[in-house]
């Protein structure tokens, strides 16, 4: 994480417990309907809590892509294109009372939230674990509604 900070700087915010933490850094176009930000977190990698280690990574902007070109917008079908065995994890009623789909493509390591039909967010997380299992939760003020 001590890299990380080098590169984004301090995060704008954050939660942590238990040595676990969220830094989140937001764009600086203020011109956006809503902020770009890059969430990313981390944990102990071991109980020597010496080192921490990199988790999860939440992006919002559509000016990062996956390999083959994925980005923030893409409607669910060209994302089961590009990513065949994604799944539905659950479903959530954000602070406007709009409902935030999860998906994940847990062999690939990659995770989806989608409004209205796009995706709002992508989640890159460690392969074979679904992107639910690891993070502490992000918008706590959003409600479970399966």
């Amino acid at each position: 994480m001590e890299q990380v900070a080098e590169k984004l700087g301090r995060p704008d915010a954050g939660d942590a417990a238990m040595g676990k933490a969220w830094g989140i850094w937001y764009g600086s176009d203020s011109t956006a309907k809503r902020r770009d930000e890059i969430a990313i977190y981390s944990s102990y990698r071991d109980t020597s809590m010496r080192v921490k280690d990199v988790k999860q990574i939440r992006i919002t902007s559509n000016a990062f892509k996956t390999q083959d070109g994925l980005a923030t917008g893409a409607n669910l079908e060209d994302t089961k294109l590009k990513f065949p065995d994604i799944k539905k994890l659950s479903s959530y009623l954000n602070e406007k009372k709009d409902t935030v789909v999860v998906y994940d493509a847990k062999k690939e390591g990659i995770g989806f939230e989608f409004l209205k039909g796009k995706s709002i967010s992508l989640t890159v997380h460690p392969v074979n674990t679904a992107v639910n299992d690891t993070y502490l939760t992000l918008h706590p003020e959003w409600k479970l509604i399966n």
